[in-house]
């Protein structure tokens, strides 16, 4: 499909009422050139993206088991079911065939889409919840003892260790490859690393729009936990939002993540009622 067609495909579609938008730090721009996409006509269009590849690298690049849905949509006037069947089928014999075991998503009740997940076999395996704590001061900068550890703000160079440690604090599903953390990096408001005789031990990144700050990482050496590390980089994270005008902050995280759970409460976080489910479906012949 050459590119004009696309543009018009992707202008249509990106104002339609079924979207679906689970890019995070990648635009939908990023990707309009990328080999990736199933389309059904001109009617809809199906981004899954494996999780160690960038817009720019093919399918067969890839060395992972996961993959992801990135974005789906389906054009005003057209009928779901028989494109959204099409696409799915499609992409998902594509990745089994580069050898990609398992295909996730995260839906909330509000998408659309997650109705047509459950038709194809997409089991939930976990939720994720959303804790937000409201500002009603500028919170002040707290000192933490916290030794020979120190934070600073993470530069380029840092990214292929807090990609290291990345692996190490998280599931093979949400790892952050390097492809990503790079556009992390260039478009947060804040990313930090705690450090350590040289070694880069924890790590936390914000984002911020308009009043509304958002922490999308926190992340501590499993062997560095308990010392007070984790609640160091939030706290600090929470004071440059509010110095920038935030004036809710909000985080999400895994229903079976207790410990980051009482952490945030302590902190003054509370849940709101609304969760998103976590599905994944192998991709394994015969599973």
């Amino acid at each position: 499909m050459v590119n004009d067609a696309r543009a018009s495909i992707f202008n249509r579609l990106k104002h339609a009422r079924r979207t679906f938008d689970h890019l995070g730090w990648w635009r939908l721009e990023d990707w309009s050139a990328s080999l990736l996409w199933t389309f059904c006509d001109e009617r809809a269009a199906l981004l899954v993206v494996p999780l160690d590849l960038s817009p720019e690298v093919p399918l067969e690049h890839s060395r992972s088991h996961v993959a992801w849905v990135r974005w789906a949509g389906v054009a005003d006037g057209a009928s779901a079911t028989p494109c959204v069947q099409a696409m799915f089928a499609e992409a998902e014999a594509r990745l089994a065939m580069q050898g990609i075991r398992e295909l996730w998503c995260v839906v909330r009740a509000s998408d659309w889409l997650g109705a047509y997940l459950s038709e194809r076999a997409y089991s939930s395996t976990d939720r994720l919840f959303t804790y937000e704590v409201r500002l009603q001061e500028r919170p002040k900068r707290q000192e933490h003892r916290l030794g020979n550890v120190f934070i600073r703000r993470a530069t380029a160079e840092d990214l292929a260790a807090i990609c290291r440690l990345d692996e190490l604090c998280f599931d093979a599903p949400w790892h952050y490859p390097l492809a990503l953390m790079r556009v992390m990096h260039a478009r947060c408001f804040l990313m930090t690393v705690a450090a350590c005789a040289g070694q880069i031990i924890g790590y936390a990144c914000s984002q911020i729009h308009l009043r509304a700050g958002h922490v999308v990482r926190l992340a501590v050496h499993p062997e560095a936990r308990r010392h007070g590390i984790g609640t160091a980089l939030l706290c600090d994270q929470l004071y440059q939002l509010a110095q920038a005008g935030a004036r809710t902050i909000s985080l999400n995280t895994q229903a079976s993540n207790k410990v980051a759970q009482q952490l945030y409460q302590r902190l003054g976080f509370r849940r709101l009622s609304e969760e998103a489910r976590v599905l994944r479906k192998s991709l394994d012949q015969g599973t």
